[in-house]
């Protein structure tokens, strides 16, 4: 119990430790974000009317900008976990051709569990029955992504070793501490994303604006949050069974 807690602290602290090294990371997902509200106010995503806002939910130009967003927190991810491995923002932000190869099945991977909870909701024109199949699926995703949380941080550090399925026989039935920490760590970032989100509708653009760079704050925390949640629970996991976080020919020598 005191090691989970500990690592709760740490994933928080980690957080506020990239934002502090990776400035040009920790921004440029600041600015993704911001710039897919720029889009979700032209389209009317922050109305007062219930159906102007589900049209602009559901608009093409949203959802193909919402899969680049969520292409950039994995991407962050990635420089983040080489930094929270190493202490090192040079390493960090300079990956060799080896590790960006062996992190691009994860960054596929990630894409794909990320389009499953979305293309689970899609045709569903009842807001209550959408509601509750994306927090099934999420939850979902939240519980059973842990299982490849060694592959994921094992890839960014440019190692080959282990793959999904070592990756899920490693954290076994760790992957329930791995659930639990994303869970709670998610919380405070969670209900501020969806809190600001809630309180700009029908406010006047200015307001709104407004309220979206505070919300564009704090994804680009959170980015690095999920990063770090993913880092601990695999280093968690390798002192447990005294195995490197990263194994392979070409892995960074982290964690033995």
């Amino acid at each position: 119990m005191k090691t989970f807690f500990g690592a709760l602290l740490t994933v928080y602290r980690d957080t506020w430790r990239y934002a502090r090294a990776l400035p040009l990371v920790f921004a440029a997902m600041i600015a993704v974000e911001f710039t897919q509200h720029l889009i979700e106010l032209h389209l009317g995503f922050f109305a007062a009317s219930d159906t102007v806002r589900a049209a602009a939910g559901t608009a093409p130009l949203r959802a193909v900008f919402g899969c680049f967003k969520m292409l950039s927190i994995f991407a962050v991810g990635f420089f983040a976990i080489r930094y929270y491995a190493t202490g090192d923002a040079a390493f960090a932000r300079s990956p060799d051709r080896a590790a960006i190869k062996v992190f691009a099945p994860v960054l596929l991977v990630e894409m794909l569990l990320f389009g499953i909870v979305f293309a689970a909701v899609l045709g569903i024109t009842d807001k209550h029955i959408s509601q509750l199949v994306t927090s099934v699926a999420g939850i979902g995703q939240i519980l059973l992504e842990p299982l490849l949380f060694a592959w994921y941080v094992s890839a960014a550090l440019g190692g080959q070793d282990p793959g999904p399925l070592g990756s899920a026989k490693r954290v076994g039935w760790y992957f329930l501490w791995g659930a639990l920490l994303t869970l709670l760590a998610r919380i405070p970032f969670n209900f501020a994303h969806a809190g600001l989100h809630i309180w700009a509708r029908g406010h006047s653009d200015a307001v709104v604006l407004a309220a979206m760079a505070l919300d564009a704050v704090v994804v680009g925390f959170l980015a690095g949050l999920l990063g770090a949640i993913q880092y601990r629970v695999a280093d968690h996991v390798a002192r447990v069974r005294s195995q490197p976080v990263a194994g392979g020919a070409d892995a960074l020598a982290v964690g033995a």
